[in-house]
């Protein structure tokens, strides 16, 4: 995805002292991808990779707020449920 167009912003959250590598997101990802597998290499049966969540910001929202609204949920996602966010605002 590195020639997609039409991106506004991105950035990556994790926990409070998670490995500072994992706000790469090839990083991430890959770490991801290897904690779903066993020993074998076949994917564990109880194995979820990530949830998507698309969410229609307000149009009536300039740059800066869809920034700082989608900063705020992510933050809070991290903070409640202890996971990595990755995120995209799509223009």
């Amino acid at each position: 995805y590195t020639r997609k167009t039409g991106i506004e912003y991105t950035q990556i959250f994790a926990p409070d002292g998670a490995n500072p590598d994992l706000l790469n997101r090839q990083n991430l990802w890959n770490q991801a991808e290897q904690s779903e597998l066993k020993k074998d290499g076949s994917s564990k049966q109880e194995a979820r990779l990530a949830k998507e969540i698309e969410i229609a910001l307000p149009h009536e929202l300039n740059k800066r707020q869809r920034q700082a609204l989608v900063t705020e949920l992510c933050q809070s996602l991290v903070k409640g449920h202890g996971v990595a966010v990755d995120v995209a605002i799509h223009a």
